[in-house]
């Protein structure tokens, strides 16, 4: 992905929908080319789940995923071992159509990371 998206979405809300919702934030990425990023900043600590009751857009634009921008969020910085922090969690079990994905990306350059899936 370019160093300088083309645009900057971030979640704030766990809504599934509406402003601040993920959902909202990948219609964006959709609306225009990209590349683009998705960041977080969903206000409070411990862990935020977003739990889609529909798949979300399947995404036909290049985007960044980026979990590790949630405040509170920590790359495994050892060498043997573990000490992530994660606070944004993916949940499909809500979806209507409980065999369908949640997420789906479609363009080449994509990248997902810093997510409990």
């Amino acid at each position: 992905m370019a160093a300088c998206p083309a645009a900057t979405f971030t979640v704030t809300s766990t809504n599934d929908s509406g402003p601040g919702s993920l959902r909202q934030a990948l219609l964006g990425v959709n609306a225009s080319p990209g590349p683009h990023a998705v960041q977080f900043s969903i206000p409070g600590g411990g862990v935020h789940t977003l739990a889609p009751l529909t798949p979300w857009p399947e995404l036909t634009n290049t985007v960044a995923l980026d979990g590790y921008s949630q405040p509170g969020t920590q790359p495994n910085s050892l060498q043997w071992g573990s000490d992530v922090v994660l606070r944004i969690r993916l949940d499909g079990q809500s979806l209507t159509n409980n065999l369908a994905p949640a997420l789906v990306l479609h363009s080449s350059g994509s990248s997902v990371g810093g997510l409990i899936i």
